[in-house]
């Protein structure tokens, strides 16, 4: 139930490691059909115990009741037991007024300074 949150956002941490790794999607339901909202494809982890990665999720295109989904689908490459996908710390709340960066990408790179986009 969004009620009550102005700004709502969802945030999760998510690991997935495996060559046959297809996709991880989170899907809402606003009460008459499902829009995907993210989507993250294919091996995310170079290795099992590599650290879960943050995933932020803006839902103020929504409000009152809403259903998640989070689905999985196993690639072509390997077999399912290379598909391992984990969630943790699901979370909706209010969203910061200053949002946390997300792909930053780093270039240019110098003695004293740094490019970032």
């Amino acid at each position: 139930d969004l009620s009550g949150v102005s700004t709502p956002e969802l945030t999760f941490w998510y690991h997935m490691y495996g060559e046959a790794i297809g996709s991880l999607e989170v899907d809402v339901w606003d009460g008459s059909t499902w829009t995907n909202e993210l989507t993250i494809n294919g091996e995310q982890q170079t290795a099992n115990a590599d650290p879960y990665r943050k995933a932020i999720v803006n839902l103020s295109s929504y409000s009152g009741t809403i259903k998640l989904r989070f689905f999985v689908t196993v690639g072509s490459t390997g077999s399912s037991f290379n598909c391992d996908v984990a969630i943790d710390e699901i979370d909706i709340h209010q969203a910061p007024a200053c949002p946390q960066p997300t792909n930053l990408q780093l270039s240019t790179i110098g003695p004293f300074s740094a490019t970032l986009a």
